[in-house]
């Protein structure tokens, strides 16, 4: 008889699962943000002692299991509050009434402020991270200036006077002064209010939700752009939420290289069976690139940067 009832238990938390209701975990809903998963509860999860999981557990499976097992238990009750009203709307509500002073204990908010709802966390998290966008908007108007002015400086003599020149040039080194202002600005928000691990439980958490409305994975994402502007680092939790929320990827999953072989035919095209370095393998990959869709390289710097694709590289020019 009991074991008739515990298969309809199991049996009912399966259709709410898949009907998009993320199941609650009993008692309260309350949930801090910042949690960092130990091994020893990863070992537990895994059942293995905790001196072997490094051996006995791969690390994708691991990291898989902190993000979404452990993860799924702690986060699922607070996700489950998610409801119909888009979370980016409330960037445009904080604006309206923004806080009187710039918050500097966002990391203590986050960290020991038990939320009752996923509104209430993105509320917070708006709040903190408030003045870092004021500063962004004047940085991009300021950034805008610098290249104007730049363009003019290009042309010189032959479009402007002299003296239109060294009054450019001179404001441009106001300007430049004020971009690293507004800079520090957006630095100082994220390391005062902000860490890895307080970013990954919120990304972690919106991916939940996002389960049920898709409005939240939109805000996971710009949680994302939000975690590049304030410079704060990416670990191997938020490498793989990213690689989730933007292919649905898992452990053992990798679209960003599939999305490498549609973007790079041409790397094909080029024989690694000679005896050069691979870096002159892999210039002569990007020079091909280069010749096939009329971009051009510069033999310098950018042909080995790696923070963009070689198809959006330009030269200086």
């Amino acid at each position: 008889f009991l074991y008739f009832i515990e298969h309809i238990f199991q049996m009912s938390i399966m259709r709410r699962v898949s009907a998009g209701v993320l199941p609650r975990a009993f008692g309260s809903r309350s949930v801090s943000m910042g949690v960092v998963v130990t091994g020893a509860e990863v070992a537990k999860v895994r059942n293995v002692p905790v001196e072997l999981v490094t051996k006995l557990v791969k690390p994708a499976v691991a990291q898989w299991t902190g993000v979404d097992i452990l993860g799924r238990k702690r986060l699922a009750s607070l996700a489950a509050t998610v409801s119909a009203k888009p979370l980016v709307s409330i960037e445009a509500e904080i604006a309206k009434a923004p806080p009187a002073s710039p918050v500097t204990n966002g990391r203590e908010l986050f960290e020991k402020t038990d939320f009752k709802s996923l509104e209430e966390l993105i509320t917070v998290y708006e709040r903190v991270i408030y003045q870092a966008r004021v500063a962004k908007a004047a940085y991009d108007v300021l950034e805008l200036q610098s290249f104007h002015i730049k363009d003019d400086l290009k042309r010189g003599l032959s479009a402007f006077k002299q003296a239109y020149l060294d009054k450019e040039k001179a404001r441009l080194e106001v300007v430049k002064k004020e971009m690293k202002e507004k800079h520090d600005i957006i630095t100082s928000v994220g390391a005062a209010n902000f860490t890895t691990a307080i970013f990954n439980d919120i990304i972690n958490l919106l991916r939940l939700a996002g389960e049920k409305q898709e409005q939240a994975r939109m805000m996971a994402l710009k949680v994302l752009d939000d975690m590049t502007l304030l410079e704060i680092a990416f670990d191997e939790t938020t490498q793989l939420l990213l690689k989730n929320i933007t292919f649905g990827d898992g452990p053992f999953d990798d679209s960003s290289l599939l999305f490498d072989c549609v973007m790079y035919p041409e790397r094909g095209e080029i024989s690694v069976a000679t005896n050069a370095s691979l870096e002159s393998v892999a210039d002569h990959a990007l020079k091909t690139i280069s010749a096939r869709h009329q971009t051009p390289l510069d033999e310098g710097r950018l042909i080995r940067q790696g923070d963009t694709y070689p198809m959006l590289q330009r030269s200086p020019e």
